[in-house]
């Protein structure tokens, strides 16, 4: 009786791990939260354990426009540097990246971050963006997304294999599929190599909003060969990513146009 009893007993415990441990919450869950629009601040605990993970939440609108920045080599200047020089105290940022993102932020649109690094990285990763400030200008707030996969996988894919990009499309599309299917959230990207390019426009981005940079600082946008730099983007800013609102106007104003072409 005691055997069948702590068989019963396995069962029962097994069935609860696999019924309960997620990695994505449920719309209820989610509800419980009561977020806020922006970065909300949570902290994940374990019951009756002293642990606790800090992690942040980003809340946004089902009509967001979403700008995707790869980290290595394209905030930094290099890939492997982009890990190493950091940590002895070395700026290996891109010039003007700062500046570029925060104008792109302040004209209403949402700033991502995608690495294929591990996720073991991830707490050094997010210092180290915080602490990146160019002229005044810090890189604004927005989720850091990394690889699931470990530090061999990880390593294994993007410089043995360098298919980044079996990690970025699927994470991308992921994303895409939170947001109505009639809405393509992703506006522009910005990276550093051919990889970035296959993950970015099979995420629906425009080719002519791809940007990819050299290690030298040179920018080539996919679809007009004239060489450029994030400098010279931010002086364009305002036609490269005009405001939201003004944007939202515009779509107004060619909305009343149709209806009253429709009337007559």
């Amino acid at each position: 009786m005691h055997c069948k009893e702590e068989s019963k007993e396995v069962q029962r415990l097994v069935k609860s791990i696999n019924t309960e441990c997620r990695t994505t919450p449920t719309h209820a869950e989610l509800k419980q939260l009561n977020l806020s629009l922006g970065l909300n601040t949570i902290v994940l605990s374990i019951r009756n354990h002293k642990m606790r993970i800090h992690g942040s939440v980003f809340l946004w609108s089902y009509t967001a426009k979403i700008v995707i920045c790869d980290i290595d080599g394209t905030i930094t200047k290099s890939d492997v540097g982009g890990h190493i020089m950091p940590i002895f105290g070395y700026d290996w940022v891109q010039p003007g990246i700062a500046q570029l993102l925060t104008a792109i932020h302040n004209n209403g649109y949402k700033v991502l971050y995608l690495s294929s690094r591990p996720i073991e990285m991830l707490t050094r990763t997010k210092k180290y963006l915080k602490r990146i400030k160019q002229d005044n200008c810090v890189l604004p707030n927005g989720p850091v997304i990394m690889s699931p996969n470990g530090i061999f996988e990880s390593f294994t894919l993007e410089i043995i294999k360098r298919k980044p990009q079996e990690f970025k499309i699927p994470t991308l599309l992921s994303i895409q599929k939170l947001f109505p299917s009639a809405h393509n959230p992703f506006y522009a990207a910005y990276g550093n190599r051919n990889t970035d390019v296959i993950s970015y426009i099979s995420a629906g981005i425009k080719v002519m909003n791809v940007y990819i940079i050299s290690k030298d600082g040179i920018v080539l946008c996919q679809s007009k060969p004239c060489p450029t730099s994030y400098a010279k983007l931010f002086e364009r800013i305002a036609e490269l990513f005009p405001k939201i609102s003004d944007c939202l106007a515009i779509l107004k104003v060619c909305m009343a146009m149709h209806v009253l072409k429709c009337r007559c």
